[in-house]
């Protein structure tokens, strides 16, 4: 019964992570936890190249530690689909976050609500398996 408990439990830790990783009006670090760089000659963390930091609520701060990845830090962000457009600023890249749409509103439901599907489907699949 405990083996089935942390299954479950794996399950639902794992859609909270998706949940957190959607991109909302407001600035949060963990929307970057998804972003891998070609850099160092592997797919390297976008948190493990750099400090991340939220300076406001609608601004996140990437401080970069070595400047020769900053443009592939950069074109990583662009081709992320998260709709923000890095600003460099020397060691600093600034990611403002702009309002949603209308449009983008209704593709994050639809994206929440497949995250969740997918969830309540590897519950039932635990379910089963123990019945």
């Amino acid at each position: 019964m405990d083996n089935i408990d942390s299954k479950m439990n794996t399950a639902i830790i794992h859609l909270e992570k998706e949940f957190n990783a959607l991109r909302t009006s407001r600035a949060n670090p963990s929307m970057l936890d998804n972003i891998y760089v070609d850099a160092y000659g592997s797919k390297t963390p976008l948190n493990q190249l750099g400090n991340i930091s939220v300076p406001d609520s609608n601004t996140l701060t990437i401080q970069v530690w070595d400047l020769s990845v900053i443009k592939l830090i950069e074109n990583s962000i662009i081709e992320s689909n998260l709709g923000i457009n890095p600003q460099i600023d020397g060691q600093l890249i600034r990611l403002p976050i702009p309002k949603l749409s209308e449009e983008r509103r209704k593709e994050l439901i639809k994206i929440a609500s497949e995250y969740a599907e997918n969830s309540k489907i590897a519950i039932r699949n635990i379910r089963r398996e123990f019945i």
